[in-house]
């Protein structure tokens, strides 16, 4: 019997869990990944705030009773609009809690591959900061998601395009 024939029967053997097996390996073989060694992995980079003290962050905020104001001139129209005359307003503005912020990013949730994090986020958009996107990673210290990839690889002959 030819290869040819042998292959061609092999695949008309395959299980359907096969065939979602070998679909997912090509599509990992296959991607881009981002000049990062095997095994390769993706993540939602994301941004948070964090309060940091006066002046040692990106911008300075004013917390008064649990509210942000990005000024002293932003606090003061908002306790105007409240109907605080000019002298407590001036005393409630020297009293506010001072902060720096500063946004820190933050890696959440894994996907092994690049399309499955960016449909993520896609999805669901509205839970990130606007400017999140997705990251790619290498799993340095999992050798053993190593081993169950390049088994993978092997037993569905694919090869890894990037390594």
């Amino acid at each position: 019997m030819s290869t040819k024939f042998i292959n061609w029967l092999r695949l008309k053997l395959e299980t359907p869990e096969d065939k979602i097996i070998r679909a997912f390996m090509k599509e990992y073989a296959t991607q881009d990944n981002r000049a990062t060694a095997f095994p390769v992995f993706f993540t939602i980079c994301d941004k948070k705030r964090v309060y940091t003290k006066e002046g040692h962050g990106d911008d300075d905020v004013l917390l008064y009773h649990g509210s942000e104001f990005e000024s002293e001139n932003a606090l003061g129209q908002h306790l105007a609009g409240e109907g605080m005359d000019k002298d407590l307003i001036r005393k409630e503005i020297r009293e506010a809690e001072r902060f720096g912020v500063k946004w820190e990013p933050t890696y959440s949730n894994l996907f092994l591959t690049a399309s499955a994090a960016e449909s993520h986020l896609k999805r669901n958009h509205y839970k990130y900061h606007s400017d999140a996107h997705t990251y790619g990673d290498h799993a340095f210290r999992s050798p053993e998601l190593a081993e169950f990839l390049t088994a993978l690889l092997t037993k569905y002959k694919i090869e890894l395009e990037w390594r």
